[in-house]
């Protein structure tokens, strides 16, 4: 699930309600039609995964579910995400969250 072309802190054009709803009605789909597990991909503002995995949760409370939750944030060749966090704090954000799994990806493509 993901990425969106709107972040809460970096570009400013979305709110959390609105995140965590479109990730509600994303995951709902999903789960009814029979998923096994549910990733956000190409994560760059943790305060949207916070409002992503809000959404989800929600969704799988109501249809009774528990699946397994990922998240894999995107790093840029500077060492942060897009919306400035590090590693150490892209963690320290989401370890509450009862993830499955947190993943790296790089943004723009290994240096050469």
């Amino acid at each position: 699930m993901g990425p969106g072309t709107r972040t809460i802190t970096v570009t400013a054009n979305v709110t959390f309600d609105e995140v965590r709803d479109g990730y509600y009605r994303q995951a709902r789909a999903l789960i009814e039609g029979g998923v096994d597990a549910l990733l956000l991909e190409t994560c760059q503002d943790t305060l949207n995964v916070k409002a992503a995995a809000i959404g989800i949760r929600q969704a799988m409370a109501e249809a009774a579910v528990s699946l397994p939750l990922m998240v894999s944030g995107t790093v840029e060749p500077m060492g942060t995400m897009l919306a400035g966090q590090d590693v150490d704090a892209l963690y320290a954000s989401l370890e509450h969250l009862d993830l499955f799994s947190i993943g790296l990806n790089c943004a723009t493509g290994p240096s050469s």
